[in-house]
């Protein structure tokens, strides 16, 4: 198999695995719990690690396969994937506020509004603009984030399986 299509074949593979576990840890990680608990923060905490261990195994499933991987290579392979995860995760974060479950939205705006209330000196009319502007913004917000962390991830996974499993140059 060429190099291009191993490249290929691995930021596909990768990038559904890391789209999957994704949906996972969005499925198990209540978006709605406003309270910090024991729990919510071990699976982010848990989700950091394995996302990170899905670009360097990547990186190390690519070397294997018989291509070469050099540090720019390694953070192409991690970044992509992790946008090809990020995008699929934020297709189904959208899907599930504006299909599954479109009252978590109503939710998620009534947990901002009394966090609003409870935080800052306003008058009900600066609060209602205030609610407005996160309202136009909540979804998108999401969804760009998703693809954000996803390629963030990937790019310190992509450096970190860079490193581990460089090929050696030749010295002249």
């Amino acid at each position: 198999m060429n190099e291009k299509k191993i490249f290929n074949n691995t930021v596909l593979s990768f990038g559904i695995l890391y789209a999957i576990v994704t949906i996972a840890f969005i499925i198990l990680h209540n978006p709605l719990d406003t309270e910090p608990n024991t729990k919510n923060a071990f699976i982010s905490f848990l989700g950091f690690f394995i996302f990170i261990g899905i670009s360097v195994l990547a990186v190390w499933y690519y070397k294997k396969q018989g291509g070469t991987i050099s540090l720019g290579k390694a953070v192409k392979i991690g970044v992509l994937l992790g946008l090809m995860g990020g995008s699929i995760a934020a297709v189904y974060t959208y899907y599930y506020f504006t299909s599954i479950n479109p009252e978590a939205a109503d939710i998620a705006l009534n947990i901002a509004r009394q966090e609003i209330e409870k935080k800052a000196e306003l008058t009900p009319e600066m609060i209602d603009k205030q609610m407005e502007l996160v309202k136009k913004m909540m979804l998108p917000m999401q969804v760009g984030s998703q693809i954000f962390v996803g390629m963030f991830y990937g790019l310190i996974g992509g450096i970190l399986g860079g490193l581990f499993f460089i090929n050696p140059t030749e010295e002249y």
